[in-house]
């Protein structure tokens, strides 16, 4: 403490020497519940005051568990929702744009780095997943042009190539396991892809930079509701063929969601392939022709192949085109 004109001034030490101490970790329990509130202009201050947290032991002794623990938190994930209101995935983040930009990328250009900084924490927490030393300009320069969700789109095609490419020069060395191997990203089904923690550790950060899965990017990014996920085991092969597929089908519909591309890749088995059961037939028809129709922003009228007067789909477009008023909504 020190004195000065009747004021009394706390004075604490921020040396690295005092990482650890109580007076440090006052110091940066306070700052961050400031930052929590500031995001825009201080996500970066407080990305690196959540990985001292996350990392540093109380004492900064290697044997005592991590400072959180003496303000009474279990976890850091209890610490990031109770007392800063941070979702635990958006903690995380800041964990991992911290981690690239001051170890994965520690020898970067301090003008280089603050261009990067000067993108937000949107942008950047993409940008974390892909940025390496050897392409952080590239990258650099398509986040400063692009919108949020370009950028996403690119990122995720780049991070698809280069599966691709990996699992490619497995196969061409024969490492292929009958009983296959876990397909990296669950593929979501249904409505939607849920957040789950799955097989993930409390932290998610582990010593290197922890993305989230594709299913809780879809459920944070695209703001969809309660979401399920499949996990499927796949053979190297059997990865390809399906990471293929997904990428084809995103460039017909120019979505990064996986769970819609995939939806839409099983709408078209269902339509292309004979169901003994007359009523699966109209069901996966009537389905596939509408998907077609959104996707293509068109109206379809179908007619049976072996009765062209049997209007199979799209009587109320016929309606509309000829000035009635349509009996029924469109199928």
């Amino acid at each position: 403490m020190s004195e000065g004109s009747g004021a009394v001034v706390e004075v604490l030490d921020t040396s690295v020497n005092s990482r650890g101490s109580r007076a440090w970790a006052q110091r940066i329990r306070k700052r961050a519940l400031v930052l929590a509130k500031q995001l825009d202009t201080g996500y970066m201050e407080l990305a690196r005051i959540l990985y001292d947290v996350y990392d540093c032991p109380v004492d900064g002794d290697p044997k005592n568990p991590s400072v959180l623990t003496s303000w009474g938190f279990s976890s850091f994930r209890e610490y990031a929702e109770v007392e800063l209101g941070l979702h635990y995935k958006k903690a995380q983040r800041l964990l991992s744009i911290w981690y690239v930009l001051e170890i994965v990328l520690k020898d970067l250009d301090p003008k280089i780095r603050e261009r990067l900084v000067a993108l937000g924490a949107t942008k950047m927490r993409e940008l974390a997943r892909v940025l390496t030393p050897d392409n952080v300009v590239q990258w650099l320069g398509i986040a400063e042009n692009d919108s949020h969700a370009s950028l996403l789109n690119k990122i995720q095609a780049a991070s698809l190539a280069a599966r691709k490419t990996k699992l490619e020069e497995q196969l061409g060395t024969g490492e292929e396991s009958d009983e296959g191997t876990p397909f990296p990203h669950a593929v979501g089904l249904g409505g939607g892809e849920a957040p789950q923690e799955g097989a993930s550790t409390d932290d998610g950060f582990g010593g290197t930079a922890a993305p989230p899965t594709q299913a809780e990017a879809d459920a944070d990014l695209f703001g969809v509701g309660e979401l399920k996920v499949e996990t499927f085991m796949l053979a190297p092969a059997q990865q390809l063929n399906v990471l293929t597929a997904l990428a084809r089908s995103g460039e017909l519909t120019k979505s990064s969601k996986k769970g819609y591309n995939l939806d839409l890749i099983c709408i078209d088995f269902l339509a292309t392939n004979d169901f003994s059961a007359q009523t699966h037939q109209a069901q996966s028809r009537s389905t596939y022709l509408s998907k077609i129709e959104r996707l293509l922003g068109v109206r379809i009228v179908a007619v049976d192949a072996r009765d062209p007067s049997d209007v199979v789909y799209g009587i109320a477009t016929l309606a509309t085109l000829a000035g009635e008023k349509p009996a029924e909504p469109q199928e």
